[in-house]
């Protein structure tokens, strides 16, 4: 795949960090920091009680440690093109939250809004950042983490111009702006799915024992990454959902 995409124009580039910085903000802006607001109306209009706002953010976070370690262990690229395309049906997820659904059916919604998120903050920024040469990625990387914050930002603004303390408006207007940021994330998931040729799976040949140390070894500094971020995102959790309530 390196060698196919290492001459890639500096436009495509562009288009390609744009899609994955839309992809981050539907996925950590819109569909998950955007949440505090909304169920904070939802909570004015007796949709849910507080203690249900926690459950449904706990539910929500279950679902993408669940959908994290989904995609990890997804080696074809065919795959996870596909993947990806049915993660980008998190969208639907977001529609189907407008509606005053039974507080069962709601955490299913939750979840699966967590899985897809997963999905795409996992799979997304390789596709976006592919063929980038080594002095651009810090900079394209940043405009594409950004997205999480850009998200929430177009989300928190929307609801307060539009939604008029309607928690079905709101819905609205999260998933309208979702949608409109999933076209570039299409599209880029259409060009990714075209490169020829599937990811080599991490395998390693018998006896190349050296190897399997190393590999191990990064297994290991994985796993204590991921658990950083894991009580990173337990930490932001309570700021996220209760800011809100207490700020009115």
């Amino acid at each position: 795949m390196a060698g196919i995409t290492s001459n890639l124009p500096s436009s495509l580039h562009k288009k390609q960090v744009f899609a994955g910085n839309c992809a981050i903000a539907i996925a950590l802006g819109l569909s998950r920091f955007d949440f505090g607001i909304v169920a904070r109306l939802m909570q004015h209009d007796d949709w849910i009680s507080i203690t249900g706002i926690g459950e449904l953010a706990g539910l929500n976070v279950a679902g993408y440690v669940i959908g994290c370690i989904h995609h990890s262990r997804e080696r074809s690229h065919k795959n996870l093109c596909k993947l990806l395309f049915l993660a980008l049906l998190l969208i639907f997820s977001l529609w189907l939250e407008l509606v005053d659904w039974p507080f069962p059916v709601r955490l299913l919604i939750r979840f699966i809004n967590g899985w897809s998120a997963a999905h795409l903050v996992c799979g997304i920024p390789a596709l976006a950042l592919r063929g980038i040469s080594k002095h651009q990625a810090r900079r394209y990387t940043a405009f594409l983490v950004s997205g999480a914050g850009i998200g929430s930002l177009i989300g928190a603004i929307s609801i307060g111009w539009i939604a008029d303390n309607s928690p079905t408006f709101a819905w609205i207007v999260i998933s309208a702006c979702a949608t409109l940021l999933a076209i570039p994330v299409a599209w880029l998931l259409v060009e990714s799915s075209r490169v020829r040729g599937e990811r080599k799976s991490t395998t390693l040949q018998p006896g190349a024992a050296e190897q399997r140390v190393r590999v191990k070894y990064q297994n290991f500094k994985l796993a204590g990454l991921a658990s950083g971020y894991s009580l990173i995102g337990a930490g932001m959790v309570p700021v996220i959902l209760y800011g809100p309530l207490i700020a009115t």
